[in-house]
């Protein structure tokens, strides 16, 4: 009896773990029962990028993956659309444990690309401007200046190793030269800072810093600073140009969830930042993830009730990746699933495979540079730190 009832147990225990096996897992169940738009599963991350990787070759044209806005095509679009998809490329293809590595015509696409931004860098319309004005070039700028640093520390310049070093030399001078008065940067105009803006010139900063180039501390300190102020204390909302008001009353921070965690993250890499509110910016990300969505892909920008542009929706989760990789090693996993099954529902991802923010199919290079963080995982490589320069630096508001 005690034998019968031995293997009666065990053969239960059995059919248990088989249904275990068949279906899923009860976690993913109550995802989709909670969010219906979820995907069933996950694809497997390096299957992904090489799908991503070959997609991207296809899109590729004449070097460039080309942006376009409400504006046209300005070149300082073309160049930052272009260098955002091949910094992307590089990561997976040169980077560590890289997943495409044995890609040929990835390779090429990169090489392409860089060919085309050293050119373009030549061009009158992204040298040092001062100019108030509505003026796109410092996108270009701050996504080459990134472009080229990885290009470099993955040694994929080939024979032209002496032009990216002297483009990025040129591009700290410009960079630091276009900071406004508040220590800020901004496309729009001279009068204050955009935190979006800010968060990305300082990250290309500091990548050129990691690698030996030398950059006033008061750049820095100036530009933590600006993005210090731009943030509403109470909510964690960031103003969407120039200094927070003295509360957000709730009506901030629901829209300006990207510029939450690309704010919190580079104040992280600053030395100002704070874990708990990284866990906050990662959290209110997904709260309210619906009402940036909404304006993805929507013609013209800034629109009621937020103002959120479209072509701030992929930054978003690129920020996002980012601020989870400051976290604890072990609370990263689940919150990169939680970010990947945003990317992968089918009303998010396009048909084609790619991803795209705005409503002009030549603009999905950008929506998929920025998208590859987040499947790139502990790949995608983070920003040094910034390490103050040994210099006498206490007057760094003048």
């Amino acid at each position: 009896m005690s034998r019968l009832f031995t293997l009666k147990a065990g053969s239960l225990a059995l059919i248990a773990a088989l249904a275990v096996i068949a279906t899923p897992s009860q976690a993913v169940q109550d995802r989709q029962d909670q969010d219906p738009d979820a995907p069933k599963e996950l694809k497997n991350s390096p299957e992904l990028i090489r799908e991503i990787v070959d997609l991207l070759v296809k899109v590729q044209k004449k070097g460039a993956w080309p942006y376009k806005g409400v504006i046209g095509q300005p070149i300082g679009m073309e160049v930052g659309g272009t260098s955002i998809a091949a910094s992307a490329m590089l990561h997976c293809v040169y980077g560590n444990k890289a997943v495409a590595k044995d890609n040929e015509e990835a390779r090429g696409a990169i090489s392409a690309a860089l060919d085309y931004v050293l050119k373009a860098l030549q061009e009158p319309k992204m040298a040092v401007s001062v100019v108030e004005a509505y003026d796109v070039r410092v996108w270009g700028q701050m996504g080459a200046i990134e472009f080229l640093c990885h290009a470099k520390r993955y040694k994929a310049c080939g024979e032209r190793e002496q032009d990216v070093d002297d483009a990025i030399k040129k591009l700290v001078d410009i960079l630091v030269t276009e900071q406004l008065k508040d220590g800020g940067w901004n496309y729009a105009t001279r009068r204050s800072h955009a935190p979006f803006c800010t968060a990305y010139v300082v990250q290309g900063l500091l990548y050129a810093q990691g690698l030996g180039y030398k950059i006033p501390n008061k750049v820095f300190i100036n530009a933590r600073k600006a993005i210090e102020s731009s943030r509403y204390n109470d909510t964690l909302g960031y103003a969407y140009g120039g200094k927070a008001g003295a509360k957000d009353n709730g009506t901030v921070l629901p829209g300006s969830i990207s510029r939450t965690v690309s704010g919190e993250s580079t104040l992280m890499l600053l030395g100002t930042g704070d874990m708990d509110k990284i866990r906050k910016s990662i959290e209110y990300f997904h709260k309210y993830w619906a009402n940036i969505e909404k304006y993805r892909g929507m013609g013209g920008t800034h629109r009621a009730p937020y103002g959120v542009a479209p072509y701030y929706f992929y930054y978003g989760h690129r920020y996002c990746a980012q601020a989870i990789q400051h976290l604890p090693a072990e609370e990263r996993a689940a919150e990169r699933t939680k970010l990947e099954e945003k990317l992968l529902r089918e009303k998010i991802r396009n048909k084609n495979g790619l991803w795209n923010d705005r409503e002009w199919d030549i603009c999905q290079g950008f929506g998929t540079g920025m998208t590859l963080a987040v499947f790139l995982g502990e790949n995608q490589p983070m920003p040094p730190r910034w390490v103050p320069e040994k210099e006498d630096d206490e007057d760094a508001d003048k």
